[in-house]
């Protein structure tokens, strides 16, 4: 076992910096900490990050892990992280806590969605639905893609979420979805486009491009998407935040697919 967490326990996840918050109080002497499970990315005392969903932007002031002060946080450490310059009323549990450039506000977002073989009753394209994702909990209006609407018990397929309110969500979150009461659970997924356009909900090439991402072909996933922006091309930055990619993955997918050219 001691073995095992030596060769596994510095493989952090990457990615830019993400917490989700749960908890909000003031110490005295030190002003507003904010708590949560860091989810990907590091953190460092004197860092800035962003605050989602809207855009207030805070200064690092000290990190804490289990009680003692730190200098450093990773993907998978619980935090109390102290801001400068921060009321207790600017924050509430659900928002996030990120780097600022993944500080960008979810609408409508295309998903992986399978209902669960217990639930008490299938799915159908505008029922208005409970999500929880991360330590947000969001009403969201379901619209089923391609030729189907209604998802039966046991079954999967993609759909786009329409959010009532806004929240911070990247490619690759994970989800439940309750009714709108919040009695039953009915299933969950994962989000494949955090920034989905509103199109027919049985656009072909829409469909090609969930596919492939819900299968984790990410050349294709990003050669779809370039097709179906109708652009020459889209900033790289841009593109990898949008699907949530490392830096390292991200290239090894442009090398993957001779289509696709990086310039600069």
């Amino acid at each position: 076992l001691a073995a095992t967490l030596q060769e596994t326990g510095s493989k952090i996840p990457g990615g830019a910096f993400r917490m989700p918050i749960d908890r909000v109080f003031n110490v005295h002497g030190r002003g507003v900490v904010i708590t949560g499970t860091q989810i990907s990315g590091s953190i460092d005392v004197g860092d800035d990050v962003s605050i989602v969903p809207g855009a207030r932007r805070y200064r690092v002031r000290g990190l804490q892990k289990h009680g003692q002060d730190i200098q450093h946080g990773g993907a998978g450490d619980r935090l109390a992280i102290n801001l400068t310059g921060a009321e207790s009323s600017d924050f509430h549990r659900g928002d996030v806590a990120c780097d600022p450039m993944i500080a960008t506000e979810a609408n409508r977002i295309d998903v992986s969605l399978s209902v669960a073989g217990h639930a008490v009753q299938g799915l159908k394209t505008g029922q208005r639905l409970r999500l929880h994702i991360g330590t947000a909990e969001r009403i969201v209006t379901v619209f089923l893609l391609g030729q189907e609407t209604a998802l039966a018990k046991g079954a999967t397929g993609f759909a786009q979420f329409r959010l009532r309110d806004p929240a911070q969500v990247m490619a690759g979150d994970r989800f439940v979805l309750r009714d709108e009461q919040a009695e039953h659970t009915l299933g969950g997924g994962v989000v494949l486009d955090p920034d989905a356009p509103k199109l027919r909900l049985d656009d072909p090439e829409r469909l090609d491009f969930l596919q492939a991402m819900y299968a984790g072909e990410t050349a294709q996933a990003l050669e779809r998407l370039l097709c179906a922006s109708k652009k020459i091309g889209i900033l790289s930055d841009q593109l990898r935040l949008r699907l949530n990619l490392t830096p390292q993955d991200f290239q090894a997918a442009i090398q993957a697919n001779p289509s696709l050219v990086l310039l600069g």
